[in-house]
């Protein structure tokens, strides 16, 4: 069958302030729906992949109309699922008889609300996706569907057929590597600032699931952790490298560093072939120690991504984070001292935290002095224990577009909407105008790319440090 994966047109300004379009905002090669796309492949289907990030609306619509596609399957987070179903009602408009699903965060959570909002769409996909759209265009080559399928939602002759959550993949080896090859350009994909040292750069999985239990996170491919081997991971960096000239890796694993013999494996395995790679990673701050930390820095690793969240130990337990303020410490220092850069993201104005707790917050992060951080506002994401704690509350925004990391669609009854801007500007203007962190900044910089981020940021940052707030009270409450 002919089978079509697809970004929904959506542009930065969807999702960020203009001040953080230069900045904090990027775009990546996705991962998800080019899963989906190399495992019906291997499948024998004819597939192809369109990402609305790099393709606006029109042309898009033309190229499905000469593709004729039988399937189409849409991946959406819940930030652009509006313009998900704008393009599910365009498609069904052209091309009734072509079969539509929608699947990733959006539709996980959103389920059979996904048909009220959308009646075109004609199945929804819960969680991992790669096997059960396989299973989906295997029933669609001998008609229409009349029988549930594990891990999806399907609408049969008006009414819906809900199947059974379908069964994590335990072996990950064996899941082919997601075709990059679809991609049309590899090179139009930028980054966000921070995130990457070269370019073309691919992003990767070398795990799924998180056995931990924070507060805020959505897990869409559960707490069972699921590891792939060093050898097929590498295997993949080879293929990359080799194929598409990709010079740098992002992994998005919610725990790189979780088992500390598979990472040491993983550096050795990385070393004997001698591939010009770098990479970048995830972890917590209890999940590295100096050996590990020494091997990844031989292996090319040149930054970790930590959530410290908070300056305030009370909101750290609140969020259900496991860790203390001297953890955080330990674990950024022991880093920098190896030589690896830093990228710690914080959260402004979770429930119950006071205007004081969030300028703890600043100062903690101006005194660890990492390489790049983050400030996010509290964003209780449909799907996560945050969401059902606060989803009732009048301090949340119940308009979706509205909602996103930067964009304050909620605020606790402890603060008002003016404290959290000043907080998280005072964040901002405390590290990054601190001379010690430009130095510590300026330092680290190797390559060309980095310098071009350096300056494709600098006016982004300039606006947010002296005129973002401007645009947060223009925001709607």
């Amino acid at each position: 069958m002919r089978c079509l994966l697809v970004l929904p047109p959506w542009s930065l300004c969807d999702t960020h302030s203009e001040a953080m379009r230069h900045t904090v905002a990027g775009v990546w090669p996705p991962l998800g729906p080019l899963y989906v796309a190399s495992v019906l492949r291997q499948a024998g289907h004819t597939v192809q992949f369109l990402d609305g990030t790099l393709l606006p609306l029109e042309p898009m619509l033309a190229r499905i109309k000469d593709f004729r596609p039988d399937f189409v399957g849409i991946s959406s987070v819940i930030l652009i699922w509006k313009k998900a179903v704008e393009l599910v009602r365009r498609i069904k408009e052209m091309l009734p008889e072509t079969f539509v699903a929608a699947g990733a965060h959006g539709p996980t959570f959103l389920r059979e609300e996904s048909f009220e909002d959308c009646p075109e769409l004609d199945c929804v996909v819960i969680g991992e996706g790669e096997y059960t759209a396989r299973e989906i265009v295997s029933r669609l080559e001998s008609g229409p569907i009349k029988e549930p399928i594990d891990g999806a939602i399907i609408k049969a002759n008006g009414n819906l057929l809900v199947g059974r959550p379908r069964e994590l993949i335990g072996n990950l080896d064996e899941v082919p590597f997601p075709a990059l090859d679809l991609v049309d350009d590899i090179t139009r994909y930028m980054p966000p600032v921070g995130h990457y040292t070269r370019l073309p750069i691919a992003q990767m999985l070398s795990s799924r699931g998180c056995p931990n239990n924070c507060l805020y996170c959505y897990k869409i491919v559960g707490n069972t952790l699921r590891e792939r081997s060093p050898k097929n991971i590498v295997d993949e960096i080879e293929w990359y490298t080799q194929r598409f000239g990709v010079r740098e890796i992002k992994f998005w694993d919610d725990v790189f560093t979780h088992t500390k013999e598979r990472v040491l494996k993983f550096c050795d395995e990385l070393l004997s072939r001698d591939l010009d790679v770098s990479w970048y990673c995830g972890s917590r701050v209890d999940a590295v120690d100096e050996e590990m930390l020494a091997a990844m820095k031989r292996a090319g690793c040149t930054g970790i991504l930590y959530g410290c969240e908070s300056g305030s130990q009370r909101i750290l337990d609140l969020l259900r984070k496991n860790v203390t303020l001297e953890q955080i410490r330990r674990a950024i220092k022991l880093t920098h001292r190896h030589g690896i850069r830093t990228f710690c993201t914080f959260i402004i104005g979770s429930p119950t935290e006071t205007f004081e707790e969030a300028l703890q917050t600043a100062r903690f992060a101006a005194e660890l002095n990492p390489t790049y951080a983050d400030f996010f506002t509290c964003a209780p994401f449909p799907g996560t224990d945050l969401w059902e704690m606060v989803k009732d509350s009048d301090e949340l925004s119940k308009d979706y577009s509205t909602w996103g990391m930067h964009q304050m669609p909620f605020v606790p009854n402890t603060m008002t909407r003016e404290q959290m801007i000043a907080a998280r500007t005072a964040a901002f203007r405390r590290l990054y105008l601190s001379p010690r962190h430009i130095l510590r900044l300026l330092r680290t910089f190797r390559t060309k790319e980095e310098w071009e981020a350096f300056l494709r940021g600098l006016r982004g940052a300039m606006r947010f440090l002296f005129f973002g707030h401007k645009e947060y009270r223009r925001q709607p409450a």
